[in-house]
């Protein structure tokens, strides 16, 4: 098997690729800013491909810009200004070069200001310029010109050179011996240092002009339409198109599926390659323009919100900027320059240094120079100069300074390519910013755990980066095989679709590099998402930590024993839940608003946020309660051992394992099989159920039996007995209780009878009233209701008869209550009608979990296979066609009530959960089906390939009001509007967007252009309002949707 690729065929397939000006155009979905909370902004401009190592990362757009960074532990920063946050920010200009080509001025008043100061002589010692050639700066060039062609140009002036200090840049001190017009026209460049140089023919920014963001330091942004732009984690490459030198810029991290040492390096790769495609010989000049962050500070940005959004603020105390040189273990040359501070800052949120540097081979005589230190404020200037001359002086222009100056460095090479020359180059950039301040938690960066030492720290990691990079294509397939190809082929029968499902798996790695926090004693910590910053949530760490077992299946270990810890642990102090949080002493309607932080056995939610670092920083639900956890927490320690056979981490978390499931039993009431549901009491926090219901059910028989396998492999025979006899008799009342047979799938949920429903001593009279339908032993209550429950739960219905399971559990709870109505309490009235009989789209997942596991499943490949159907026939394909499977319909695919968004919602790891558990029943087309649908949301409609969201929604209506809203229209002529779209077909029966809308403009003026003419509407505007509302995204950057690698596990 061949162990390298290529970059070039690494990214051949990749699915985020084509020009710039293409991707970094919205797509037709939008953010779906709900009545209770605006999201972060996740469009094309604000997110892109994480870059750097795990923990210390920005995000780069196509365009090149970097709005957003996450080497603040925790937390992601902004700015209020684009120009505040430029990481990779690269500039070029390109010369011919002909002996006959004259040099410019292109400062004129700068050059007579130099000569002012510093004279340059001719061979008898006078000045070189009169002062009729200083007024006129075309017979200024002339003469300069002219001087550098006689060969005693530098001979006459070497003296006055040496006594002026002037600083000679590689490409002169490499000429110093060698007198005459080289020597003399370099030795010039470096004298006027940006005030002369080679005449231009192109230059500017390399990074994209797009929207407002169009010029870079005075530079003119890079035409997004000439940009190729490919991206495939953890490399991106873009093509400058354009007449003259080729450019191409390949940006890469050194994250590594199973390099845990190399992946935490906070450090990044860019490398140029630059071949003259012309007849004639070319100079071309990248300069890197890079502002010091040491000492910088940071704000929140929406003050009370629990989004782990802030906002940069530019600060400095005695900033300092050195130069370095070294030489790589290959024999690269490298140069470049650091940034730290004077003196540490405690105080400042990037307390640390940086790096800037660039590695070169010798032979390929470049022109490299450094200018370690100067003003924000001059970098325009600077950068000027850097562009007319090809090089940088290492000198600071002070002036007055207070030590409170932000500072900027910079980094030029230069290089002479003849016709058919190719040359490449590295720029590298380390962010060695090692503090962890959390509330509650200080700590540093897992790369301290390597480089201890803070003095020498980003050389060192330099040097083992630069190392690395003759392993490039190794790396480059070890991500490859996460993605197997012989397991895809299984999905996906083309090439080409085969390299998209790899593009969306692969593309899932990059949230985990920018959204954890990894510290030296390993606390492995990542964000649910940017909104909701908790730690490692575990309901929702349960799906996408799939990813994390690919990349780095270790720390999954480290994760369950840090949640056993929390599992096993004790904390008194009391808290509110939900809108009581900021309210102390108000009156509890339900005492599950207050509970204490942590109670032995309980699972909890989370292994703390940014702004509380201990476990449990969740308050909006009391999930002491949460059914869904502790199965939860069992299955994932199984699944460790499964993967990795560490027993020793599965030994480690067997007293957790034991208390969660002992804690969870204790919730299961005498002679039941559940601990049953009371409302919210899962991840899906939006969705009520009430008593069995189908995810936690259905995840307590797996629970159950993933925790008689532990017991078993540990040698404690007796409990694993207990657990799988306990597993058989929820499994048989699962079945029964939820499985309809003539509709082929489990209900959500049902109610069953509990000890709280009947009054004991009038159960007698219940057991004579209904003696002649049902015998049940009035003076058992436990007996009876198990009798009961049964009865619920089964009959079946004739063929002839038009009824439902869930109707003929109805009739008979109404029937059984009216036979002897005061043997019943006020809770069971409550339930006589409350059972319900909608499709939940995760209904397979703990049976996949099972399968997955090697464990006895849930359900039979029949059943399995009919659910799965169901749920791709009815929530995908009748509810939300093109967008997947909604997480909760009714029976025929319609909508559940307008505002419940989280049952609409289309959740991304939901979906991969489906798709893997189709793919253990034969069911490859429908999951194909279902994976081009997310390669459709996230690569065409969003274009937010690297922030997949938590979900998308498609069930939002356009009402008359919207109409007004939008277009201004009356009352009157908005019910007449929304009437013509609904008789036209661009609306369904209940005002939601018709999945067959045209997606695009011409197609949609000539089906609907009509009624915009008529009502004096622009067709763009109505195609824009309708399709905004047909497709929303929720909140970006989640982590769920790592669940794409279960499909490979």
């Amino acid at each position: 098997m061949e162990l390298t690729m290529s970059i070039k065929d690494y990214l051949a397939g990749a699915k985020q690729a084509g020009s710039v000006q293409k991707l970094m155009t919205p797509g037709l979905a939008v953010e779906f800013i709900q009545p209770w909370y605006t999201p972060l902004s996740t469009t094309p401009s604000t997110t892109g491909i994480a870059v750097g190592g795990i923990g210390s990362t920005f995000t780069a757009t196509p365009a090149g810009t970097t709005p957003v960074m996450n080497v603040m532990p925790g937390v992601q920063v902004r700015t209020e200004k684009p120009s505040d946050l430029r990481f990779n920010n690269f500039f070029f200009r390109e010369s011919v070069i002909d002996a006959k080509a004259a040099l410019e001025i292109v400062d004129f008043a700068g050059f007579t200001q130099m000569l002012a100061k510093y004279p340059l002589v001719d061979a008898k010692g006078e000045a070189l310029f009169s002062a009729a050639e200083l007024a006129n700066q075309k017979k200024a060039e002339a003469k300069l010109n002219k001087a550098i062609a006689e060969k005693d140009f530098f001979k006459n002036n070497k003296a006055d050179f040496e006594r002026w200090h002037i600083e000679w840049s590689d490409r002169t001190a490499a000429l110093l011996n060698k007198a005459g017009a080289e020597l003399n026209r370099s030795a010039v460049i470096d004298f006027f240092n940006g005030v002369v140089g080679e005449k231009a023919v192109r230059q500017g920014a390399l990074t994209a002009a797009w929207a407002n963001d169009n010029e870079f330091l005075g530079q003119a942004g890079y035409d997004a339409a000439k940009m190729q732009y490919a991206a495939l984690y953890p490399v991106s490459e873009t093509k400058y198109e354009g007449k003259g030198v080729q450019i191409t810029k390949t940006q890469s991290s050194y994250v590594t599926p199973g390099d845990e040492r190399l992946s935490s390096l906070p450090v990044n790769a860019t490398v140029f390659t630059l071949e003259n495609t012309t007849k004639e010989t070319r100079e071309i000049t990248i300069v890197q323009v890079q502002d010091c962050i040491a000492g910088y500070m940071a704000k929140k940005d929406r003050q009370g919100v629990q989004d782990s959004s802030f906002v940069l603020v530019p600060a400095a105390r005695f900033p300092k900027g050195v130069k370095f040189e070294k030489q790589a273990q290959d024999g690269r040359e490298v140069r470049g320059l650091e940034f730290y501070n004077e003196k540490p800052l405690a105080e400042s949120d990037f307390n640390g240094c940086m790096g800037v540097s660039v590695a070169w081979n010798k032979k390929d005589n470049l022109n490299v120079s450094v200018k370690p230190m100067f003003y924000q404020d001059d970098a325009a200037s600077v950068l000027k100069g850097a562009l007319r001359s090809g090089r940088v002086c290492e000198a600071w222009v002070k002036n007055v300074y207070s030590g409170r100056e932000t500072m900027a460095g910079a980094v030029a090479v230069t290089a002479v390519l003849k016709p058919k020359q190719k040359v490449s180059f590295q720029f590298n950039l380390v962010l060695d910013f090692p503090e962890i301040k959390l509330n509650k938690l200080t700590s540093a960066k897992k790369y301290t755990a390597f480089f201890p030492e803070a003095y020498g720290r980003v050389g060192a990691i330099l040097e083992e980066a630069l190392a690395a990079d003759k392993n490039m294509d190794a790396r480059l397939k070890a991500f490859e095989a996460l993605v197997p190809k012989k397991a895809v082929a299984k999905l996906y029968k083309t090439a080409a679709k085969q390299d998209e499902f790899k593009s969306l798996a692969l593309n899932t790695l990059s949230f985990l590099a920018e959204a954890t926090v990894w510290d030296k004693d390993d606390r492995f910590l990542v964000r649910e998402c940017a909104d909701y910053p908790f730690f490692n949530s575990l309901d929702v760490y349960f799906y996408g930590s799939f990813s994390l077992m690919a990349l780095m299946p270790r720390l999954d270990g480290v994760v369950m024993k840090r949640f056993g810890d929390a599992i096993l642990a004790v904390n008194d102090n009391r808290r509110r839940h939900h809108e009581y949080v900021n309210h102390p002493f108000a009156d509890l309607p339900d005492p599950k608003l207050e509970g204490p932080r942590a109670v032995r056995g309980a699972v909890i939610h989370d292994l703390g946020s940014p702004f509380d670092a201990e476990p449990d920083a969740y308050d909006w639900h009391n999930v002491k309660e949460w059914k869904d956890l502790a199965p939860k927490y069992v299955l994932m320690v199984l699944r460790h051992y499964v993967k990795t056979q560490d027993k020793q981490n599965l030994q480690d978390c067997k007293e957790a394992v034991y208390a969660a499931m002992q804690y969870l039993e204790k919730m299961v009431n005498e002679g039941e099989n559940f601990p049953l549901t009371h409302g919210t009491d899962d991840t899906f926090d939006n969705l009520s159920s009430h008593g069995i219901s189908v995810y936690c059910g259905s995840l307590w028989i797996a629970g159950l039996r993933a925790a008689a396998k532990i017991a078993e492999i540990l040698g404690d025979k007796a409990q694993a007995d207990t657990w799988n006899a306990k597993a058989d008799a929820a499994n048989k009342e699962f079945d029964e209780a939820l499985w309809d047979e003539a509709e082929g799938y489990y209900h959500f949920f049902v109610t069953p009878m509990e000890a709280k429903d009947v009054v004991a001593d009038k159960l007698p009279q219940l057991a004579d009233a209904i003696k002649d339908t049902l015998v049940i032993d009035g003076n058992d209550v436990k007996a009876s209701l198990k009798t009961i429950n049964e009865w619920l739960n089964s009959g079946a219905i004739p063929s002839d008869v038009e009824l439902s399971k869930n109707e003929l559990r109805g009739l008979k709870k109404a029937w059984l209550t009216a036979q002897c109505k005061e043997a019943f309490t006020a809770s069971w009235n409550a339930k006589i009608a409350n059972d319900c009989d909608d499709v939940f789209a995760d209904t397979m997942l703990a049976d996949t979990y099972l399968r997955l596991l090697g464990l006895k499943p849930i359900s039979d490949e029949k059943k399995a296979k009919a659910n799965l159907l169901r749920v791709f026939n009815t929530n995908y394909k009748a509810n939300s066609p093109l967008i997947g499977a909604a997480n909760l319909v009714r029976k025929d695919g319609s909508p559940l009530d307008e505002f419940n968004f989280q049952a609409h919602d289309v959740w991304i790891g939901i979906q991969y959960s489906i798709m893997c558990a189709m793919m253990h029943h034969g069911l490859e087309k429908q999951a194909a089906d279902m994976g081009d649908s997310m390669i459709r949301n996230l690569y065409e409609e969003a274009r937010i390939p690297f922030a997949a969201p938590e979900g998308f929604n498609g069930s939002c209506r356009l009402h008359p009001e919207a109409l007004v809203k939008a277009f201004g229209l009356s009352a009157t002529a908005a019910d007449k509007m929304h009437k013509e779209l609904l008789k036209k077909g661009a609306l369904l029966a209940d005002s939601r967007i018709s999945p067959k809308l045209p997606r695009n403009l011409p197609a949609f003026t000539k089906a609907f252009g009509s009624i915009a003419k008529a009502n004096k509407v622009e067709a763009s505007a109505l195609f824009m309002l309708l399709h905004s509302t047909a497709l929303k995204y929720t909140a970006g950057k989640y982590f769920r949707p790592g669940m794409v690698f279960a499909l490979l596990y």
